[in-house]
């Protein structure tokens, strides 16, 4: 008597039938501008910011003020010109490099600008919001991106530092000289040394953070 043997279907292991995904495309590389309208926002910030840093201080700040606005809206009008730039070239070459140049621009120049809001707003007197602000924008931006490249980090610890540095000359300063105004003395002491110790932890965070981060 023939015997019938039934055939089971063979149940494959799903990881073994998975196709190994390529990795996503980094973060930077997906805000590269795909359409030329993109291109103009992150200059045209950086532009009007510029002219308030030297229209704000000449309007309402003292000598010294005016020199350092006028100077600090030179420094972000030349980094509006230089998001333009690579920008353009980003939108207009659609490759990695130049995806590339135009992050490094936008970090370099957000964070330098960022930085000398915060420092301006201290200096002036002004209730440390602007520090704030800045400390908490870069944090929230390290919290969602889904890949932080090593430069970035670097650039951040960088202009945390510098933020600490000035922030504390700022605290010494009001401490040591005599003829601060009260008001500004009070900014300078109390919030400006505030600012200098969480930009501190904030520069040490990033600067541990970059040895394990990814190039790019």
């Amino acid at each position: 008597m023939e015997q019938t043997h039934t055939v089971q279907p063979r149940q494959d292991d799903p990881a073994e039938l998975a196709e190994p995904l390529e990795d996503a495309p980094p973060s930077w590389v997906l805000r590269t501008p795909t359409r030329r309208r993109e291109v103009w926002p992150l200059p045209a910030l950086a532009a009007v910011l510029a002219v308030v840093l030297v229209v704000v201080p000449a309007r309402f700040g003292d000598p010294v003020s005016i020199v350092v606005g006028v100077l600090s809206g030179v420094a972000v009008a030349a980094g509006a010109v230089a998001l333009a730039v690579t920008g353009q070239a980003a939108y207009r070459e659609q490759s990695r490099a130049a995806s590339w140049r135009f992050h490094v621009v936008g970090i370099i120049v957000g964070f330098g600008a960022g930085t000398i809001v915060a420092l301006l707003g201290l200096a002036s007197g002004l209730f440390a919001t602007a520090a704030t602000s800045v400390l908490l924008t870069a944090v929230q931006f390290f919290h969602v991106a889904r890949s932080v490249p090593r430069l970035d980090r670097l650039v951040a610890a960088v202009s945390a530092t510098a933020l600490a540095v000035g922030a504390a000359t700022l605290a010494v300063l009001g401490l040591t000289l005599p003829d601060v105004p009260e008001a500004r003395e009070a900014v300078w002491i109390g919030p400006g040394a505030l600012v200098a110790v969480v930009a501190t932890v904030v520069a040490v965070l990033q600067f541990r953070a970059a040895r394990t981060a990814p190039l790019d």
